[in-house]
Parts: structure tokens; C-alpha cells; sequence
């Protein structure tokens, strides 16, 4: 068996005594969680965070045995305090290294700022994008005020994405569950893989104490964990037998 096999074996181990609707239902979960808190903080979204950390912190641990646990439970430990931080300097923290456009910003939450300044480049990632997101049945919402390429979209995009993955697998569809996993990986390494870890560098160094230091951080690590995974459960599927 090759080691790249051995890899992908690896990164299912933990989860060979769970279902798979249900694997792919806590991976919805988790990335609406990532999605929600990386988008503009008000008062009534940071109480919401809480209580669904709260909830996913008392849930099944389903994370419990990978490397990327650590900074998990630092995001939930994160998300429970939001609440309790400074609501204006809180958002001025994020717009000030998120989003502002004047001067060098030092944390843009948008993949197109990765691009290496070419607005060609960028402009074939947005379209690329709303295609995509087309293609899935989905429309920006305008209430949202976040691009196709800003990090909460991305994010939720690929939790829409474990959500139709969990119908697939109540209807007993592997065929289309596979399909839907491959979709997923490949959205993972063509978008999410290639500028989360830049992203969560710029905010580890402008913004240490910042509450999205272990957000960008925990995130970075489950979209790395959830590409192996991915693998794995793509190479599952193919093969004859194919778990349900």
C-alpha cells in the first residue's frame, strides 16, 4: 500500500465507527460555524456564536482524536467569550484588518487579495466562483454584503455542499454522495487550501490577541484535515462495497 494510501486511511480511522450522513451532517455544522464567525460581528450574531459553541462543545466529539482538536476547542472557548468582549472595538478591529481599502490592508478575508495583485487572475476567481455557486442553485444575498470570494462565503458554500451530501446519503444515494464529495474537494483545493493559511499567518501577526487568531487558526486546520478526509472518503467510495 502506498503512503499517500496509508495517509487517506489515516484520516478516516477516527471516523470508521460513524456514520456517514452523520459525518458529513457535523462537517455542515462545522463549517456554518466557521462561515458565521468570520462575517461582520453585531451583537446578536456574536450571542448566537456562543450558544452554538456551547452546544457543539457539550455535543459527541467527534474531533476528539485529530491533531487539529487543540485549536478547536480554543475556537469554541473563543466563540463563548465573544459576548462578553467590547462590541465597537470588536468591529473596528475587523474592519480595520479585514476590510478597510485604504493603505496596505493587513488581513484581507477576501481569496482575490492572495492573487499576487493580478486583476486578471482575480477577476477569474470571482467569475469562476458565481459559477459555481450558480451551478449549486444559489444567488448572493443581498443582505450579506460579502463578495463571492470573501471567507464566510466560501465557507458556507462548502457546508451547503455537506448538506446536500447528507440528503444524498438519506435517500441511500452513494453515487451522488460521491459526486458531491468530489465536488467538495475540489472546491477545497481550488479555492479554501490555497489562501486560508495565508490568511490565518497575516492574522497570527497583525492581530495575536485578536478573537480571530484562533479563529482563522482553527479553521485553517480543519479545511486541511477535511482535504484528507475527502480523499479518503473519495477513495471509500470508489472502491467495490462502499460504506453507507
Amino acid at each position: 500500500m502506498s503512503g499517500g494510501q496509508d495517509g487517506r486511511n489515516a484520516a478516516l480511522a477516527p471516523h470508521q465507527d460513524i456514520a456517514l450522513v452523520d459525518l458529513a451532517a457535523v462537517r455542515q455544522a462545522t463549517y456554518r460555524l466557521f462561515a458565521h464567525s468570520l462575517l461582520y460581528p453585531d451583537g446578536e450574531r456574536l450571542r448566537a456564536l456562543a450558544a452554538a459553541a456551547r452546544e457543539l462543545e457539550h455535543a459527541d466529539p467527534v474531533w476528539e482524536a485529530f491533531a487539529f482538536h487543540s485549536d478547536w476547542c480554543s475556537f469554541l472557548h473563543c466563540l463563548e467569550e465573544l459576548p462578553l468582549r467590547d462590541l465597537p472595538a470588536l468591529q473596528n478591529e475587523y474592519v480595520t484588518n479585514f476590510l478597510a481599502r485604504t493603505g496596505e490592508l493587513p488581513c484581507p478575508i477576501w481569496e482575490s487579495a492572495y492573487l499576487a495583485g493580478d486583476p486578471s487572475a482575480a477577476g477569474l476567481v470571482l467569475a469562476q466562483l458565481e459559477r459555481e455557486y450558480a451551478q449549486a442553485g444559489l444567488a448572493p444575498s443581498p443582505s450579506l454584503r460579502a463578495g463571492p470570494d470573501h471567507a464566510a462565503v466560501e465557507l458556507e458554500f462548502m457546508s451547503f455542499l455537506c448538506g446536500q451530501e447528507v440528503g444524498a446519503w438519506n435517500k441511500r444515494d452513494a453515487g451522488q454522495a460521491l459526486l458531491l464529495c468530489r465536488g467538495q474537494r475540489a472546491f477545497l483545493r481550488h479555492h479554501l487550501q490555497g489562501w486560508f493559511p495565508q490568511l490565518s499567518r497575516r492574522v497570527a501577526c497583525a492581530m495575536a490577541a485578536s478573537a480571530y487568531a484562533p479563529v482563522t487558526r482553527a479553521a485553517t486546520a480543519f479545511v486541511v484535515h477535511d482535504s484528507d478526509l475527502l480523499d479518503a472518503l473519495v477513495d471509500l467510495l470508489e472502491s467495490p462495497g462502499d460504506a453507507g
